[in-house]
């Protein structure tokens, strides 16, 4: 981003915030489904963000897409008060123009 303050940090785990943009919605079935492997691996060994961000590469893989490279060592913000604030994600109905605004 041009702040370069964006990024996965597990934000939408919360109740409030990130999790009720929306440009978010529908992202609580894959939150919902990798719930077991975050229960079982991301409190000393993954953080969130990085499993969150692993699955997204992983799915775009056995979609047909390309091998994305992933560096593990994301952050989880730590409670809803560190979520951004909403309108920060592109809006996908304005077009690939709109997308690269929003990102580069």
């Amino acid at each position: 981003s041009k702040s370069k303050s964006g990024g996965p940090r597990a934000a939408q785990r919360f109740d409030a915030g990130e999790s009720t943009h929306g440009a978010n919605a529908g992202l609580e079935i894959a939150r919902n489904l990798l719930q077991p492997l975050v229960t079982k691996y991301c409190d000393d060994i993954i953080s969130i963000a990085d499993l969150w961000a692993l699955a997204g590469n992983t799915a775009i893989k056995v979609s047909g897409g390309p091998d994305i490279p992933f560096r593990f060592g994301r952050s989880d913000i730590k409670d809803a008060s560190e979520c951004v604030e909403d309108g920060r994600l592109p809006d996908a109905k304005q077009g690939i123009g709109h997308v690269r605004n929003i990102f580069i």
